[in-house]
């Protein structure tokens, strides 16, 4: 996996597309080298477990890291190696 993707913003099909469904997209601009670590828009789930859009950092950050520049966020994990 190379660790980074293209965003780019749809403009009028999202706004078609999410808010039918009630979910407003926050701002974002088109970038073509996302790296891990940026904030980038995301589709979750809030508690109830409706879908939302939120701003979110990229990456694999333990638990017991509270810093904000983190040591050790790996962005690929094994499945083979959680355990």
């Amino acid at each position: 996996m190379c660790g980074r993707y293209g965003l780019v913003n749809p403009g009028r099909i999202t706004e078609r597309t999410y808010e039918k469904f009630g979910i407003y997209l926050p701002e974002f601009r088109a970038r073509y080298n996302v790296a891990p670590s940026q904030i980038n828009p995301v589709l979750a789930s809030d508690a109830e477990g409706r879908p939302r859009a939120a701003m979110m950092r990229w990456g694999l950050v333990p638990f017991w890291e509270k810093s904000d520049k983190p040591k050790f966020a790996p962005i690929n994990a094994r499945s083979e190696e959680v355990f």
